[in-house]
């Protein structure tokens, strides 16, 4: 459950203050200011994340208790490249701490690890947004690439370096027919690179993107890794409107997705695991920037106990990455 705040033109044209806010496995507070001069813009934000995730693995008989917290602040200087392109480079510093405990062993007091970590890292991104709506866009592109760079001399004491791709498209096929293609690759180079450090448990990627895996919560522990890597392929239609007058469109759809996602140095997990699913959907999109999406389906791990188990999703709102990444 997400919720935001959009205050634009605060000091000067094209100016924007942004606050999110949100609650689920744990909670996530995002401020922002944009503040544009010509081409060029600044963008210092503060942001605070809490995640506490209890599962059993399903097959090994292990129990898991894990709680992070993070606290980041820094500040991001762009080029913005036309309406629909940003380029930025920036600095932040992030407080990360947190706890695991193996909830399966006869002591859980002593089975436990504490992780105490603090990164000054600098971040190189490009980003695009051409699509015609963020709510089951019909035609146009939006991605992102990010170049993180950690090290003791930018503060802190991690040292890693991490390289991720998103993207997702929409290409009109009929006149109420589209197709959405999605895919994301990350990477924090350990075991690829001589001397590459993985990163700590809390700062690896999802798998679970925009148009990729809807559902996928349900076992996250298998969705998270150091290298990830999806394609997702949707076929949407519009077969009506919601209202004649107030206008709104209602959709049905078909996704197939498949990707991996590796944890270097475990045993069970240091490969390429593949993973699929397939949904069908409906979906009916209220504005531009507002949606509910409905899909039902299956998802199977190609390593686990229990390979093929239903994939239930449902999403209300933009159904998309957050405007931290859109900008």
């Amino acid at each position: 459950m997400l919720t935001g705040l959009f205050m634009g033109g605060l000091s000067g044209l094209d100016s924007a203050f942004y606050a999110e806010a949100g609650l689920g496995k744990g909670s996530r507070i995002l401020v922002e200011y944009f503040q544009p001069a010509g081409p060029f813009f600044l963008k210092p934000f503060l942001k605070y994340q809490s995640v506490h995730d209890s599962r059993r693995l399903l097959g090994s008989g292990l129990g898991l208790d894990e709680y992070f917290r993070s606290a980041e602040g820094g500040l991001m200087f762009g080029l913005r490249l036309g309406k629909r392109a940003d380029a930025a480079f920036g600095w932040a510093f992030e407080d990360l701490r947190g706890s695991s405990v193996d909830t399966s062993s006869p002591d859980p007091t002593k089975s436990g690890t504490t992780l105490d970590d603090r990164a000054g890292t600098l971040t190189f991104a490009l980003a695009i947004d051409t699509r015609s709506a963020p709510v089951f866009p019909s035609r146009g592109l939006q991605g992102i690439a990010r170049i993180r760079w950690a090290d003791p001399a930018f503060g802190g004491e991690s040292s890693f370096t991490t390289a991720e791709l998103r993207w997702n498209a929409a290409i009109p096929l009929l006149h109420r027919l589209s197709l959405g293609l999605a895919g994301l690759a990350a990477t924090d180079f350990s075991g690829f690179l001589p001397g590459a450090v993985p990163v700590r448990t809390a700062r690896r990627f999802d798998l679970r993107s925009s148009g990729l895996f809807y559902g996928l919560e349900s076992r996250s522990e298998r969705g998270t890794g150091d290298d990830v890597a999806g394609l997702g392929f949707e076929v949407r239609g519009m077969v009506g409107r919601i209202n004649q007058l107030l206008g709104g469109d209602l959709f049905a759809l078909a996704n197939l997705s498949a990707g991996t996602a590796r944890v270097t140095g475990d045993p069970a997990r240091d490969f390429l695991p593949l993973r699929w699913e397939a949904s069908l959907g409906l979906g009916a999109r209220f504005s531009p920037n507002v949606g509910l999406r409905v899909t039902a389906g299956i998802v199977a791990d190609g390593n686990s106990t229990q390979s093929i188990r239903p994939a239930l999703a449902f999403d209300f709102g933009s159904m998309t990455e957050t405007l931290e990444d859109l900008r």
